[in-house]
């Protein structure tokens, strides 16, 4: 099997090197490392350049942007580099763990059905200090994933779950090059590029996530920003940004679900035309409901949820129901 990285980069001198040499240092080595400069500022193309002097690594082969293009097309062009039978995507200001890349490697050579592979990650500070998020019960990937892996750390993740929300970061991600073929040819680069490669997974029933921690991945001190404001929220502030953030979340859904359509990429899929139905059915049933304050289609959701419980939670229905009696204009009203 012929593994490829795809490593998109700009502005990252502080971290740069520190991820190269955990890709240089991997106990079963890359067969080729795409790196693709989005016209860094910072001086990262240079540490890129010297790294490879130094090291003269086998199959390294850099690339700089003649513009910015931006992290989607970014990665996109270095996926389009990659000629691997599997593709790991990586960021530059990580860390990967030196069995990385032989863990993935021998779970997918054990598991023919996996099309796309989450894993999971350690978090660490701008310093690199490890943090730990405390685990919610049914929760795993830092309580990004309502999932109970089996016995080998796997668990499928069902496509309607990924439509509606992201699961993973994309540089934790694996995935083949029938995947990376579709996503390149068809992609109009509208979404994030590793929620639409999950994507993509789910359609093909082949969407699974390793409860493996296999990188130290990087937050940023102003990552905390927004969470240090929400602390001094009053209730009903609070209660708006969860209303508005769920409004929007329903527009991106029916989104999502247009484009998709419009691609065809379900007609790829024959044996997923059922969900995709459904699918369709619950965006109508919910845009109903919350854009236009029907009740009746909320009933319908709520009898459509008990056969496809894996697209939304019991929380999201009750959110919807707030929408469907038109009680988010009392919070607006008190705000």
């Amino acid at each position: 099997m012929k593994i490829s990285i795809a490593a998109a980069t700009y502005n990252g001198a502080a971290y740069i090197t520190e991820q190269l040499l955990s890709l240089y240092h991997q106990k079963r080595p890359a067969d080729e490392v795409i790196l693709v400069d989005d016209g860094s500022t910072d001086g990262t193309d240079r540490l890129i350049d010297a790294f490879l002097e130094r090291y003269q690594p086998k199959n390294w082969y850099f690339f700089r942007n003649e513009k910015n293009l931006g992290y989607i097309r970014n990665f996109r062009r270095a996926l389009s580099r990659t000629t691997g039978d599997l593709i790991l995507l990586c960021d530059q200001d990580d860390i990967w763990y030196p069995d990385k890349i032989g863990i993935i490697e021998d779970t997918f050579l054990a598991h023919p059905e996996i099309r796309v592979l989450d894993t999971s990650f350690q978090l660490m500070d701008g310093e690199g200090r490890d943090y730990h998020v405390p685990r919610k019960r049914g929760w795993v990937n830092n309580n990004l994933l309502r999932a109970v892996p089996d016995s080998d750390g796997l668990a499928q993740i069902p496509f309607g779950y990924v439509l509606q929300k992201n699961v993973s970061c994309g540089c934790t991600m694996a995935f083949t090059a029938a995947v990376r073929n579709v996503y390149l040819k068809h992609s109009h680069g509208k979404i994030q590029h590793d929620w639409e490669i999950n994507i993509l997974g789910g359609l093909q029933n082949g969407l699974y996530y390793l409860d493996r921690r296999l990188i130290r991945y990087r937050i940023h001190d102003n990552n905390s920003s927004t969470m240090a404001k929400a602390k001094h929220m009053s209730l009903i502030s609070y209660a708006l940004t969860i209303l508005d953030g769920w409004k929007e979340s329903s527009r991106n859904f029916s989104l999502r679900v247009r484009q998709f359509t419009a691609q065809g990429y379900f007609r790829r899929c024959p044996e997923c035309r059922t969900v995709w139905m459904r699918t369709q059915h619950l965006c109508d049933l919910r845009h109903a409901a919350v854009e236009r304050h029907s009740i009746r289609a909320w009933a319908q959701e709520v009898w459509l949820y008990r056969k496809i419980s894996a697209y939304t939670d019991v929380r999201g229905l009750l959110l919807d129901f707030i929408f469907a009696l038109h009680l988010d204009r009392i919070f607006h009203l008190l705000g």
